[in-house]
């Protein structure tokens, strides 16, 4: 029996099997077929959550701009191109001159080389290439280049479509703190950036923020969502939202009392300036 075939089975039982690529291929298949001599590295289980975030193009005519931070020996910029032909404008970008051997402009395939610290070079790579509809971020994978990165792109129109997707791939390393190549200080270096995007989203529920608050995130008004998975996290980005809309239906209604019922007093413990009150979500 071949080894494979149990992987793959559990692959295709957790939804691996949606059709993605041009051919009509899912990704996972298309990325197992690859044969060209440019080095490609991938965990398989990437395939089916890329697959449900980031734009197929099947059924598609307008063109897809990917920007990809590390390029490497090449192959992530070939696999993507043969998954979506002509509709893919692909943009790499890594601070080892040698992955310019990947370039090929007159096919869409564009390598510019420098760093994801020099945040000049990041916006002139937006002005010459974006906004891309998606941004995947499989650089070096510090805490701190994946921030100086998120931090340049995200909130930038000139970096990002209205509507598009941001991609941090490989955050396992987060289990290598410390040692001969480590990554960050703590595991909370990547997973404080989940925790504060997702405050971000509800910035305009404070009604005012002083000097103790935190000041609005880099991700401005514009993150919509966030999915987070084994390792790889995706962050969508729409325009700036409008409140939630409440419904209330119904005639008998008495007051929430819990405030008052319950032994701890937990919310004059939890009040602090800018937060709502207890009786506006309850």
């Amino acid at each position: 029996m071949n080894m494979q075939m149990p992987l793959l089975l559990s692959l295709a039982l957790r939804g691996a099997a949606k059709p993605f690529c041009r051919d009509g291929s899912t990704l996972l298949q298309h990325w197992q077929s690859y044969n060209g001599a440019r080095g490609l590295d991938r965990w398989l289980e990437y395939a089916n959550t890329y697959s449900h975030h980031i734009p197929s193009p099947l059924g598609r005519t307008s063109t897809v701009r990917m920007l990809e931070v590390g390029v490497q020996s090449g192959g992530s910029a070939v696999a993507w191109k043969t998954c979506y032909g002509t509709l893919l404008r692909y943009v790499g970008v890594d601070i080892d001159p040698r992955c310019a051997r990947s370039r090929n402009e007159s096919a869409g395939v564009f390598v510019e080389i420098g760093s994801v610290f020099d945040n000049a070079f990041l916006k002139e790579v937006c002005r010459r290439h974006g906004p891309f509809d998606v941004i995947i971020d499989d650089g070096g994978h510090t805490a701190a280049m994946v921030k100086a990165t998120i931090s340049a792109l995200f909130d930038d129109d000139s970096c990002m479509a209205p509507q598009s997707v941001y991609v941090v791939e490989d955050l396992m390393v987060m289990a290598r703190c410390g040692g001969d190549k480590s990554y960050c200080e703590a595991p909370s270096d990547f997973t404080k950036l989940p925790s504060s995007a997702f405050e971000s989203m509800h910035d305009y529920w404070f009604k005012t923020r002083d000097a103790t608050q935190p000041a609005p995130s880099i991700f401005g008004g514009s993150l919509h969502a966030i999915h987070l998975y084994d390792s790889i996290a995706f962050y969508v980005r729409r325009a700036p939202q409008s409140r939630l809309t409440r419904i209330k239906l119904g005639t008998d209604w008495f007051p929430n009392e819990e405030a008052k019922l319950n032994r701890v007093d937990t919310y004059a413990a939890a009040a602090a300036p800018g937060t709502a009150a207890p009786s506006e979500t309850e």
